[in-house]
């Protein structure tokens, strides 16, 4: 529709210019518009390496931190859903994450890594704090409560892209959502097909995933169209 209206708006615009139109039809074309072009904030392989190398497992921080940040990392799941994350969703038997997710209401199953799992038991073992709360992840100094859900996870992830001195440019987004974004555009890299990345991430809306497409560049770059055949010269460009 964008396309049409605006074709007929420019031959409008040539009978006006013409004068075989007495009224200016053009300017009763709707407006389709403006084109949005979304940006899909990622990281690099050596950005995530930087990452998770400068977070330091030492500490109760540290250990709270990298296990929040492997698990966006390597699961995709929403900051809201990490930072709800409850001990009663590791089913540590069966190796999977079982939760409800809080966006969609919808439930979602997805593996237990090694990595991740063996980052979350250092952390619950020997960092996670004494409380009777059923929440995994807890803020480290009393009351050891729940973290706040988003802005807790933001703070974590700023955190940790300063340390690593990664997306520290303005308007550069550095949240939980680019960890995510960076784990469906691996997969859509390695041809991963695009209802197997929409179900890990568990989308409510399976059109969603087509917006990492635009970050899949090796793949367009084989889409794109050669010139050849149809050059043009500097007084034809005018």
């Amino acid at each position: 529709m964008r396309a049409l209206l605006s074709a007929l708006r420019c031959f409008l615009r040539y009978l006006e210019e013409k004068e075989l139109t007495p009224k200016r039809l053009s300017l009763a074309v709707p407006s389709s518009g403006a084109r949005k072009t979304i940006v899909i904030p990622t990281i690099t392989v050596q950005e995530e390496q930087d990452i998770l190398s400068v977070t330091a497992r030492s500490t109760v921080m540290g250990k709270r931190n990298y296990a929040m940040v492997l698990l966006a990392l390597r699961t995709g799941l929403r900051s809201i859903d990490i930072a709800n994350l409850k001990l009663l969703d590791i089913k540590w038997k069966a190796g999977t994450i079982e939760i409800v997710q809080v966006k969609t209401g919808q439930p979602l199953i997805l593996p237990l890594l090694d990595e991740v799992g063996n980052a979350m038991a250092d952390y619950i073992l020997n960092g996670r704090p004494y409380s009777n709360e059923p929440y995994i992840f807890l803020r480290t100094q009393a009351p050891y409560q729940k973290l706040s859900s988003h802005s807790a996870c933001y703070g974590v992830s700023c955190k940790i892209m300063h340390d690593a001195g990664i997306r520290q440019g303005v308007n550069e987004r550095k949240g939980f959502h680019c960890l995510r974004h960076s784990l469906a555009a691996r997969m859509l890299a390695q041809e991963v097909p695009l209802p197997v990345i929409s179900s890990i991430l568990g989308h409510g809306n399976p059109e969603s995933t087509k917006t990492y497409l635009s970050t899949d560049l090796e793949h367009l770059r084989v889409c794109a169209l050669p010139l050849d055949g149809i050059e043009v010269d500097q007084e034809e460009l005018r």
